[in-house]
Formats: structure tokens, C-alpha cells, sequence
């Protein structure tokens, strides 16, 4: 269930959504900045990852690169990815989905423009 409601400013979704985790909120912060807007936030929420599991997919799956967490987010919520493979790569320190690959496809379908915000 989504914990992100229409009322809450960035700053109410941002301490929800990071359930205290310092990572967490620091991921967010960056994805807040690269694009200057909440859509990534929103997949966060709707692929009901929060707190460490933020940090996880950024640091373990992504490397720190937040280009290629919103290019992960991105192909998970355009069905690219499923969301098995999205959950199984968090919870394996990235095993199972090939990042590049998925930022190639991501590109071919003309999703980086998300990146620019």
C-alpha cells in the first residue's frame, strides 16, 4: 500500500519513504535534484520500496550511479523489468539484472528524456 497521499509535501514523502534510513534519504535527495520532480519517488512507492531497500537498490543494484537507478525505476514501471527481477536484484546485491543492459533498453525506448526533468 502506497504511503505517499496527495496531502504530504516532498519533505513528508521523503521521511515516510526512508523509514530513517540516512541512504534512503540521501538517494531520494539526489533523485529530487537530478530531475526536480517526484515521479521517482512515486515508483519508489508504487514498487513499495522504502527505507534501506532505497539505499539497496542505488548502492547494491545501481552502484551509486543515479542515472541507472532511474533507468531501473523506469524500466520496472514500464514493464520492462518485473517486478520479481526488480525485488530479487535488491534483495541480492544487484544478482539477476544486468543494468546496462536494461539502461540500453531504457534508451532504445526513448525513456532518458525522464532524466532531464
Amino acid at each position: 500500500m502506497a504511503k505517499i497521499t496527495e496531502q504530504d509535501t516532498v519533505e513528508d514523502a521523503i521521511i515516510k519513504m526512508s523509514e530513517g534510513n540516512p541512504g534512503a534519504i540521501s538517494a531520494m535527495a539526489q533523485l529530487l535534484k537530478k530531475t526536480g520532480g517526484v515521479a521517482f519517488l512515486t515508483a519508489l512507492d508504487n514498487l513499495e520500496t522504502y527505507g534501506p531497500r532505497i539505499w539497496m537498490l542505488y548502492k547494491d543494484v545501481c552502484g551509486q550511479d543515479i542515472v541507472k537507478t532511474m533507468g531501473v525505476l523506469a524500466a520496472c514501471e514500464e514493464n520492462m523489468i518485473s517486478e520479481e527481477e526488480y525485488n530479487h536484484a535488491i534483495d541480492n546485491y544487484g544478482d539477476g539484472l544486468d543494468v546496462d543492459e536494461v539502461m540500453d533498453r531504457v534508451v532504445e525506448k526513448g525513456l532518458e528524456t525522464l532524466y532531464n526533468g
